[in-house]
């Protein structure tokens, strides 16, 4: 079983909850916020997902027991299955610079070239489901999402590099030039990780593979 393993207080989760018009008993509210530690990051991903999937219903959310079973990755998978190819592509590139940015900057990174009234609309979408963080015309992301955009990004790049079908990897990177320096340098740090981790795991298959195959051999 998993919980949320951070503190905070859950009065804001509270306030949070009926912020973002969920609806169900004060006993429903109050499990929904001790599931979440009391954590505002947490609440408002667990907010967009009770949004979208159960029509704002706490109960229904808590009876699937989500959080419980599931954790925050799932919960994140299952709002971004639902995104346009957009808006998926806003969420890569906001993970990808890891930092404040401006409208304009991320209209520079998307490709192929979309209107800035569109990207607009894509943001403010985003900014509803809480899946990312909007401040005086900034945008970001909470690094959990982050982490789980950066490992999608990750595994969709390498399946198509080991499969030699060069089509994400065109319109996104794990590395950019014209970040602050720091930034870079977690970009690589990620991307020789993932790397690392993608060749361990390639590595492990064939290793399985070409011991299934000597065992049929020596059965035969």
């Amino acid at each position: 079983m998993q919980v949320f393993k951070v503190s905070g207080s859950t009065q804001v989760v509270q306030a949070l909850i009926h912020a973002r018009g969920l609806f169900g008993s004060s006993a429903q509210k109050q499990q929904l916020a001790e599931q979440c530690g009391g954590n505002p990051g947490a609440i408002k991903i667990v907010a967009g997902s009770i949004q979208d999937i159960f029509e704002g219903d706490i109960e229904a959310f808590l009876d699937q027991e989500a959080v419980l079973l599931n954790g925050i990755r799932r919960l994140l998978e299952q709002q971004f299955e639902r995104l346009s190819a957009l808006e998926q592509s806003v969420m890569y590139w906001l993970a990808i610079n890891r930092a404040w940015i401006t409208l304009a900057d991320l209209s520079d990174d998307i490709l192929p070239t979309v209107p800035r009234t569109r990207l607009l609309e894509v943001i403010e979408s985003l900014c509803w489901r809480n899946l990312i963080e909007c401040q005086q015309g900034y945008y970001t992301q909470q690094p959990i999402v982050i982490e789980y955009i950066i490992n999608r990004l990750a595994d969709k790049i390498f399946s198509e590099v080991a499969n030699q079908e060069i089509v994400f990897f065109n319109q996104h990177s794990l590395l950019k030039t014209n970040v602050k320096e720091y930034i870079r340098d977690t970009q690589k740090q990620l991307a020789l990780a993932n790397f690392s981790a993608h060749s361990s795991n390639t590595l492990k298959a064939s290793q399985h593979s070409e011991s299934q195959s000597n065992s049929s051999h020596f059965a035969g």
